[in-house]
């Protein structure tokens, strides 16, 4: 009897080992998986490009963080009395892009699939919504006319599930305790721009989840979405808190870039400009 409960106590640990975390997969979506600047653990990895403007970023806080400030009876950083012009800094707006599924591994039918990656947009959407405070905006889509957006400084963040793990999902729901965990690697890019043509950030972000057995009251953990949904969850909220930490919410406008029009030696003024041919208007509209 003793021999067949330390048997069933190896298979036990056994099974929770291989339920454990493992590295990061290289997958080829990326470029480079060395000279992670920000974070270069074993399971989360995130660099910045370029340097980040922080120098107004400190008069834009979370209701959180405002309650923070009251509940130790701190005063929040005071621009006005700064002399910080806060007028022509340069708020986020995070366009979320629609995901993809690059894994190798496929889950048992597309619906499953989708079903994940709509949470993985979602979560995003969610958790930076919470981490940033106003005026920063998070949208699906990217209208350059619409008004609401003037000003605001476009990032495009493109996200992709490059790496799976199903696996077993009725030793999850019998042994529980992180046992044969599911694993979800997602990789993706910040990119600046209307169109995004600039690569300001990169992110690899794994993790492994059993989605909680509960002790046989859960029989959904023995579904691979359902589990790979969890994961998606705990590394999405900790990646946007990594984020905010390195991406400003507001930085200062900056400097208009032009050059001066050209004008020949024997001219007294520049040349005005043609009216435009296809009837649009150079102004913008007051409507």
């Amino acid at each position: 009897m003793n021999a067949l409960l330390r048997l069933a106590l190896l298979l036990m640990l056994a099974l929770i080992a291989v339920g454990c975390s493992r590295p990061i997969v290289t997958t080829g979506y990326l470029d480079s998986y060395k000279s992670f600047n920000v974070i270069d653990e074993e399971e989360r990895k995130f660099r910045i490009l370029e340097e980040q403007d922080f120098s107004i970023d400190k008069y834009f806080l979370t209701k959180a963080e405002i309650r923070e400030h009251e509940d130790n009876g701190t005063l929040p950083p005071d621009a006005q009395a700064d002399g910080v012009d806060l007028s022509t800094g340069q708020p986020i707006l995070f366009i979320i892009n629609e995901p993809q599924w690059l894994a190798e591994t496929h889950l048992k039918n597309k619906s499953q699939e989708e079903e994940v990656l709509f949470v993985v947009r979602e979560r995003f959407y969610r958790y930076l919504l919470r981490e940033y405070p106003h005026p920063v905006r998070v949208r699906y889509a990217y209208y350059p006319d619409d008004p609401l957006i003037a000003g605001y400084r476009v990032i495009h963040l493109d996200a992709a599930v490059t790496h799976v793990r199903k696996g077993v999902g009725w030793v999850r729901f019998i042994i529980g305790y992180g046992a044969a965990a599911t694993t979800m690697q997602l990789e993706g890019r910040l990119r600046e721009g209307v169109d995004g043509e600039k690569v300001i950030g990169e992110f690899v972000l794994r993790d492994d989840h059993a989605g909680y057995p509960n002790g046989f009251m859960n029989p959904r953990v023995m579904y691979v979405h359902y589990c790979l949904k969890y994961a998606a969850e705990e590394i999405i909220g900790k990646f946007s808190k990594d984020l905010r930490k390195n991406l400003p919410a507001v930085r200062p406008a900056p400097a208009p870039d032009f050059t001066a029009p050209e004008v020949g030696a024997d001219s007294q003024t520049a040349p005005a400009p043609e009216s435009p041919a296809d009837g649009h208007r150079t102004e913008t509209s007051t409507d």
